[in-house]
């Protein structure tokens, strides 16, 4: 897999996830042991328009050249294990249950994949001739 597949994967992943997330949140959140008030809705509303926002400036920004692609790579691997460190502590102090281990296990395949990609590799500098 290259680098311009897995920021393909991730803009789709993240604009699916936020529009179920805007529409369905007590049903994508349910089977996780999230049960959500009015304002549990209002919140993972708001946390899904942010996923879609996301998957959008990933999506119309994914060509636009190799800084384009490392600031991306970058913004998504922080955003992961930012993510994955919010659900291990839910999962550990019992607001969300033992199925949030997956959601784990996605974003720490998020970051090793971003990671792969940008460590070792050198910015591409633009030089005059």
């Amino acid at each position: 897999m290259n680098l311009r597949l897995l920021i393909n994967l991730t803009a789709i992943v993240a604009i699916a996830f936020g529009v179920g997330y805007v529409l369905v949140p007590a049903a994508l959140w349910s089977p996780l042991g999230v049960h959500l008030d009015a304002s549990g809705v209002l919140v993972a509303r708001l946390f899904g328009a942010a996923n879609v926002g996301i998957g959008l400036v990933v999506w119309f920004t994914r060509t636009a050249g190799p800084a384009a692609e490392r600031g991306i790579g970058y913004g998504i691997a922080g955003w992961a294990a930012l993510e994955g460190l919010v659900i291990v502590l839910s999962v550990l102090s019992g607001a969300m249950n033992a199925l949030g281990w997956g959601l784990v296990l996605f974003d720490v395949v998020l970051v090793l994949a971003y990671g792969f990609y940008l460590v070792g590799r050198a910015p591409t500098v633009a030089t005059a001739t």
